[in-house]
């Protein structure tokens, strides 16, 4: 795949003050309610005993835009911005008290987007090792994939250290977060037929996922005739195997079938040290993806590099994703060149790692704090 870049008029970043997500109120039906607390039911019940959770999808305005506040407005023409959430989930926390958990899309589309224009859409899931991690890594991707014509959504979904829940339940919001692109794209505008999923290590492991496991036992979101395979997966050193078997749930490699196979492409670091996310892994991984049709499967050897490159390589990071999405025809215009344009440009609109740290420090903090509930 060609990743050469050149010059575009893509413009990035957003002003704070444009289409605040409190204006969005009718889209889909949704009430002007955009508190992020406990609604019906939430609290009935303070049994520490396990129970199954229940589930279904929502559209639900969020008036808190935390993330999104974390940044400065960058380069005009702003973007259009709304924070939701996408699925209401009573189940238990880690304080043993039973409560509905509302789990957040950010949502940003080109400026002036209009509903009834759908838009090919990437939908981002960060890592952490379903234990942690927030959106922020993948913020300044949206930002810049929203400006190229695209519309870009990072999803929040359970995380042990917030709700002690299990990889299989991050896999099932995963599911369900694709699904409800589908239920409600006239609302967002999305084209449900061109969807892309795009993670970094557990986040990789749920963008694969989505196509490969059809649904997890005991986790009906209310919605499973419609379908959560995507239409094209991006990982980042992903957890692309899981072999033991009682994994075998949610493995991505194992779960991989003929009818549900979607183009890939994985960027791995060759000297990944995690035993969860191996290079060969994700060489395995395509091998079997090739050998069930002709779908296409690719995986780009960072050489010398181990786990987490993503902080620290944003921009070459970017490179292959815009390219990707590029020669699949979802974004428009001209490639960008990233390296000039899009993060290596002012202090301002570049990529800071520590920034990023502190800003995933904070975010961790406060959502520890009002857990379970985001």
């Amino acid at each position: 795949m060609d990743v050469s870049v050149v010059s575009s008029d893509a413009a990035l970043g957003h002003d704070r003050t444009a289409d605040r997500v409190d204006e969005d109120a009718h889209d889909g039906g949704a009430t002007d309610d955009s508190d992020a607390s406990v609604r019906d039911g939430g609290d009935a019940t303070t049994d520490a005993s396990p129970i199954a959770a229940s589930a279904e999808l929502i559209f639900e305005p969020v008036s808190s835009r935390d993330v999104l506040d974390c940044f400065p407005s960058l380069r005009r023409p702003p973007l259009r911005e709304r924070v939701l959430s996408y699925k209401r989930i009573f189940a238990q926390n880690i304080r043993g008290t039973t409560r509905a958990i509302h789990p957040r899309a950010y949502v940003l589309s080109p400026p002036g987007h209009d509903a009834r224009t759908p838009l090919p859409v990437v939908a981002m899931f960060h890592g952490g090792g379903w234990e942690f991690g927030s959106p922020v890594l993948w913020m300044y991707a949206a930002r810049y994939f929203a400006a190229r014509g695209m519309l870009a959504i990072v999803f929040q979904y359970r995380l042990g250290v917030l709700h002690g829940s299990t990889p299989r339940q991050s896999t099932a919001d995963a599911l369900s977060a694709v699904r409800w692109i589908r239920r409600y794209a006239s609302q967002l505008g999305a084209d449900p037929n061109r969807i892309a999923t795009v993670g970094d290590s557990a986040g990789g492991h749920l963008a694969l996922a989505t196509s490969a496991i059809p649904s997890i036992v005991g986790e009906d979101d209310g919605a499973s005739a419609l379908s959560a395979v995507p239409n094209l997966h991006f990982a980042l050193y992903p957890v692309a195997s899981l072999p033991a078997p009682e994994q075998a749930e949610i493995d991505p490699m194992r779960g991989l079938s003929a009818s549900r196979l979607v183009p890939t492409f994985i960027f791995h670091g060759t000297v990944d040290a995690l035993s969860i996310t191996p290079y060969g892994a994700s060489v395995a991984y395509c091998e079997r993806h090739r050998s069930l049709g002709a779908a296409g499967c690719v995986v780009a050897p960072f050489e010398g590099q181990g786990h987490n490159f993503l902080p620290n390589y944003y921009t070459s990071t970017m490179v292959y994703l815009d390219a990707f999405l590029f020669d699949h025809g979802y974004t428009s215009g001209a490639r960008a060149d990233l390296s000039a344009y899009a993060f290596g440009a002012a202090a301002h609109c570049r990529f800071d790692f520590d920034r990023y740290a502190a800003l995933e420090r904070e975010y961790m903090l406060v959502n520890r704090a009002t857990a379970p509930v985001w």
